[in-house]
């Protein structure tokens, strides 16, 4: 089964009615979406040092979109696509996250906090993986500080950042 019909439909954020998380497809790329992640600003950590073409974008959604080990999720806001959680890698053991917030609108608001926690909740939910991890530039001090309040922990550092962890929480009895 893909990890699209895994993570299907609506993912409503906890506390705001007109955001949510859904699976990303060809349909939803727009041009504020390429205009959003060609921006230097955008761009800077996201590993591409160049403008991609609509084609280019066109086709790395597509990849995601019926893959075991890969997901785009899109993030809508108020009916606007403002950015992407991206898990791939996926193992028995972990998946990878990152996380793309291309419209600078929604910058410094808490929305990456609040994404990455959602997020979270919908790999524990649906994912049987036993931990979560994301690479952070140590340049981008702003994601940082988001992965630290959705409940991560730095799991190591590596010669441009840090690697975040977040492990599936145990249930258990209280003696």
């Amino acid at each position: 089964m893909s990890l699209t019909e895994k993570m299907s439909g609506r993912h409503p954020l906890s506390d705001a009615e007109a955001a949510y998380l859904s699976p990303l497809y060809r349909r939803d790329i727009s041009s504020n979406y390429v205009d959003g992640i060609n921006d230097p600003e955008v761009r800077a950590f996201l590993g591409h040092d160049r403008n991609l073409t609509v084609e280019e974008i066109q086709d790395f959604v597509v990849a995601h979109e019926n893959s075991e080990h890969q997901i785009l999720l899109g993030f809508f806001l108020n009916g606007v696509h403002r950015g992407n959680i991206r898990l791939h890698d996926c193992s028995e053991a972990s998946i990878w996250l990152g996380i793309a917030l291309f419209d600078k609108a929604v910058w410094n608001k808490g929305w990456a906090t609040k994404l990455l926690k959602s997020a979270l909740k919908l790999v524990w939910a649906r994912l049987s993986v036993k931990t979560v991890y994301a690479g952070v530039d140590s340049l981008n001090v702003a994601s940082s500080k988001a992965f630290h309040k959705a409940g991560f922990f730095i799991d190591k550092q590596t010669a441009s950042g840090f690697v975040f962890a977040s492990h599936r929480p145990s249930i258990g009895c209280v003696q």
